[in-house]
């Protein structure tokens, strides 16, 4: 396939969607999708048998974890790629329980470290992404700057990430959802099972170098 055929099947509609369900009661539903990546920096280069002159150079194997509420998901691994897509039968598409309408969602893009996990996958690039002003019941296919850090003054610009919003309100009632936002939202807790997990989330939520 060319690049543009790539491109134009990246972003076709997912046929397999993961639904991330909360405790709690949900007053609408975020429906998210990973399109691809752009521009990522080369976090798996390396030289071996130097003493034969072999050269063997990789590159990223980026996969995305995503944060909403109380929800944490991991996309699938796109191997040996800079510029990778996530085609619309991966493990790339969920459906978040929305507890509060001003909730923000957070993504990090990590590459992929299957000889040393309990150290955690290499960090690239982390957003926030707002949707408490999208019209509902309307796709948005978005594009925003990965940076390192979360604080302004500490951001590395490492490439870029596509994603498909929409939101979704229970029987359609955007008042009761306007009406909930007036109220502060709920301190909510991640619980991660694994170590990677955990320090894979914490880059999502704060990034790196970050205090």
């Amino acid at each position: 396939m060319t690049e543009e055929q790539i491109n134009d099947e990246a972003l076709k509609p997912s046929t397999s969607w993961i639904r991330a369900e909360s405790g709690s009661k949900p007053i609408g539903r975020l429906h998210f999708e990973l399109i691809g990546c752009d521009g990522l920096p080369n976090k798996d280069s390396s030289i071996v048998g130097a003493a034969t002159g072999g050269v063997l150079a990789g590159k990223t194997d980026a996969y995305a974890c995503i944060i909403y509420e109380d929800s944490i998901v991991n996309t699938d691994v796109v191997f040996d790629s800079l510029h990778p897509r996530w085609m619309p039968w991966t493990q790339r598409a969920f459906v978040f329980d929305i507890m509060h309408p001003t909730s923000q969602l957070m993504l990090a893009v990590l590459d992929y470290d299957s000889l040393n996990p309990f150290d955690g996958d290499d960090p690239i690039g982390r957003v926030t992404i707002d949707p408490s002003n999208l019209r509902p019941m309307t796709d948005y296919t978005m594009q925003f700057d990965l940076s390192t850090s979360s604080l302004v003054a500490n951001r590395k610009l490492n490439g870029t990430v596509t994603v498909r919003v929409r939101i979704e309100w229970e029987n359609g009632n955007e008042r009761k959802a306007l009406i909930k936002a007036l109220n502060p939202p709920p301190e909510i807790y991640v619980n991660v099972a694994q170590h990677r997990d955990f320090l894979a989330s914490h880059y999502a939520i704060i990034g790196g170098g970050d205090t």
